[in-house]
């Protein structure tokens, strides 16, 4: 009887220990999960924290990390991160784009060139090119090659001459006649009724007076259909004509000049066209 009691009492006194050891486990697994998930909770803080002031670089960083690791896994800071949603995805793969470009665009810039330490200088030593659509501008004459400008013509026949002796206006100046450039002893004037074809010129020689004989006495002979008109104008006057065109041709003689006048038939009479040369041969006289 006693080695049974005393059997009795050691099995209750293992129970005891063996539930009161069972409690004292149960007590330290519940305070070890408190602290696991207080330190979870901080670091899931921490991790929002960092992720808030991530740049668009690093973000795209970290989702490509991501999406390499299984779902559920541990991120580097400890905290089993929730799988991004598909447009968080598509954010973080614009931003990394975005960033690429970025980085691309700066590596295929050229770096400026540094401009030179002297501007003056290189603008010295550069030739002066003109634009390739304006021609460059013709070199200056030299006074001393130039020769005495041509006899001047514009006064001795006027446009107004020509409405107060003709009666039509509309008439425009034309220049020179071609076919002669004006020098120092030949000048010419045209005028002209636009549309019309129908002119009225006056050229003028200037030379000493032998020479002016001399050309006088050769127009007479070359010029067609040519008649001398004795102190029509002058002493020696004579009058031409071909085709729609005739004139007076006249030799001043104390001068040296020859002055001839045409008029297009259709324009001028006979009359009207000696009216006209006696208006220039009285202006050689002023």
């Amino acid at each position: 009887m006693p080695g049974r009691m005393t059997w009795i009492m050691l099995s209750l006194a293992a129970l005891m220990a063996l539930s009161l050891g069972s409690a004292c486990s149960d007590k330290e697994a519940k305070e070890k999960a408190s602290v696991k998930k207080g330190s979870t909770a901080e670091a899931r803080k921490k991790a929002r924290k960092k992720k808030a002031h991530r740049t668009p670089a690093e973000e795209a960083a970290a989702q490509a990390s991501e999406a390499e690791q299984p779902k559920g896994e541990e991120s580097k800071s400890g905290v089993a991160e929730e799988p991004k949603s598909k447009a968080g995805q598509e954010a973080g793969a614009k931003d990394e784009a975005v960033a690429e470009a970025a980085g691309t665009e700066s590596a295929a810039t050229p770096a400026a060139p540094e401009a030179p330490a002297n501007n003056e200088a290189v603008k010295a030593e550069a030739p002066v090119v003109a634009p390739a659509d304006q021609p460059a501008a013709p070199p200056l004459p030299n006074p001393a090659t130039m020769g005495p400008p041509p006899p001047t013509v514009e006064h001795l026949l006027s446009i107004a001459d020509l409405v107060a002796v003709i009666h039509t206006k509309g008439w425009v100046t034309k220049g020179a006649i071609a076919g002669r450039a004006p020098d120092e002893g030949y000048n010419s004037i045209q005028y002209e009724k636009p549309g019309t074809g129908r002119v009225v010129t006056l050229q003028l020689w200037k030379s000493s007076r032998e020479e002016a004989i001399a050309s006088w006495n050769n127009m007479l002979a070359t010029w067609p259909n040519a008649q001398a008109q004795e102190n029509m104008v002058t002493q020696d006057t004579f009058f031409w004509n071909r085709g729609h065109l005739f004139g007076l041709v006249f030799l001043d003689t104390a001068k040296g000049l020859v002055v001839a006048v045409a008029c297009h038939t259709e324009i001028c009479t006979d009359t009207q066209l000696l009216q006209l040369t006696l208006t220039a041969f009285g202006r050689l006289k002023k």
